[in-house]
């Protein structure tokens, strides 16, 4: 029973003094990036369809989170 309990210590330090060791990254090499084209200004549209939107009441509703109802402060356990 000693013998074994020994053995396990022993096994125990060796993995761990294993894992301590040093460890030899290579070296970085380096990796050639490609060159990016020249950025092109295409305009945007000057048309704001945000108000449009935002004012439609119909497709505001459709769109709508239905509201819930906020438990009170009284139920519920406690």
């Amino acid at each position: 029973m000693r013998q074994t309990l020994t053995l396990i210590v022993a096994l125990g330090i060796g993995i761990l003094l294993g894992a301590c060791t040093a460890q030899v990254n290579p070296v970085p090499t380096a990796v050639p990036t490609p060159t990016l084209p020249a950025a092109v200004f295409t305009p945007q549209s000057s048309v704001d369809y945000c108000v449009s939107c935002h004012t439609d009441k119909d497709a505001l509703i459709q769109t709508a989170k239905p509201e819930e109802k906020a438990p009170s402060e009284s139920e519920g356990v406690g």
